[in-house]
């Protein structure tokens, strides 16, 4: 009995220090994918500064090594946005890298900034963005001459007003821009119910009932709108897939501001160096008719400081689409977010993170 209660108590003691060792190695392993998404600043600096009677504050993050460094500014898509550190990790840290630091702020309305991001046109966005760099332009830390604009999604259409003001950034880089504001917002939706498993002629139906339905303008009041979109609902019902919800009243007056954006004019006529990527697989921009229409806009072929690229296997947000294309953050899985834990800056397509550098090292003056 007592040889039988020894083994017993070495067995236990096998399995309690096995135990202990897979715990530890799990907590290292976590520790070490942790570290993959922490953000490598030498500083990490908090800075405001003000436009439209709005206090901005955001982070100005610089890498190793003595300044003054050049800078690339983050320019925010859509939505409530803050400055978004961590969002950006991996972009952040490859510029770091580089030895380029990165800006970064917190729209109006978010974080610790004051006002409303959603009372903005893109003209006040531009004018905002171009506010940011001249704050930076102050700074001993940063070479004024060598402030670069990336901008995603909607910052597609901020980024070319900047280009047109004085002093204008060196370069700029837009992700998943889109062209037209109308055209993105049905190509969009056209997604959606493709998705949702709706036919070629069911999608027809719902953009050509939401083309005839009211439309937001600065002519009509919110009021007018919700009136005339409850009137219309009578009248015309709605084919499957289309979205009977009526615009809130802020959301109104922002897609109102902006509804008929369109960067053809700018484009045409910018002057500094444009990288313009899109991700093969976007789901909330097509891809392939903006990269060409921004082309021809851009005379690509006879004029090399342009380039246009589409990234295979990328989604909107550059993501590699086989494991994480969805048209919204909202549309992730728990298993999607730990994936991403899991590949840090390999969750991006392969060729995004050293195209944007590589861009702006060659574009710095």
């Amino acid at each position: 009995m007592v040889w039988v209660r020894i083994k017993l108590k070495i067995k236990l003691s096998k399995r309690f220090w096995g135990v202990c060792v897979f715990i530890c190695l799990l907590l290292l392993g976590l520790l070490f994918l942790a570290e993959r998404h922490e953000v490598k600043a030498q500083q990490q600096i908090e800075l405001s500064f003000k436009h439209d009677q709005n206090q901005l504050v955001g982070t100005l993050l610089l890498p190793a090594g003595q300044g003054p460094f050049p800078v690339v500014v983050l320019v925010h898509g859509d939505g409530p946005q803050t400055r978004g550190v961590d969002r950006y990790t991996q972009i952040i840290n490859a510029y770091l890298a580089a030895g380029i630091a990165c800006f970064t702020w917190d729209k109006p309305g978010t974080g610790d900034s004051t006002g409303d991001w959603l009372q903005q046109s893109i003209q006040q966005r531009a004018q905002e963005t171009h506010a940011a760099m001249q704050m930076l332009a102050q700074r001993a830390d940063v070479q004024a001459q060598n402030i670069g604009l990336l901008g995603f999604s909607q910052g597609g259409w901020v980024l070319p007003k900047v280009a047109a003001m004085n002093p204008a950034p060196v370069f700029l880089i837009t992700v998943g821009a889109a062209l037209d504001w109308r055209a993105q917002g049905e190509f969009f939706t056209r997604q959606r119910l493709r998705r949702a498993g709706l036919n070629a002629l069911e999608i027809d139906k719902v953009i050509q009932w939401q083309r005839a339905a009211p439309q937001p303008s600065i002519s009509l009041s919110f009021a007018e709108y919700s009136q005339q979109f409850q009137q219309y609902l009578a009248t015309f019902p709605a084919p499957n897939g289309a979205n009977t919800v009526p615009l809130s009243a802020e959301r109104y007056h922002f897609i109102a501001l902006n509804i008929d954006a369109n960067s053809s004019q700018q484009l045409t006529a910018l002057q500094i160096p444009l990288l313009a990527i899109w991700g093969q697989d976007d789901l909330n921009v097509d891809a392939k008719d903006n990269a060409q229409a921004f082309s021809s806009l851009l005379n690509v072929k006879n004029n090399s400081k342009h380039q246009v690229v589409v990234v295979p296997q990328a989604d909107h947000t550059m993501l590699d689409s086989a494991r994480f294309n969805m048209q919204l953050p909202s549309e992730w899985t728990w298993w999607m977010t730990v994936r991403y834990f899991i590949a840090a800056e390999d969750a991006f397509a392969p060729a995004f993170l050293p195209l944007i550098v590589d861009w702006a090292k060659q574009h710095f003056v």
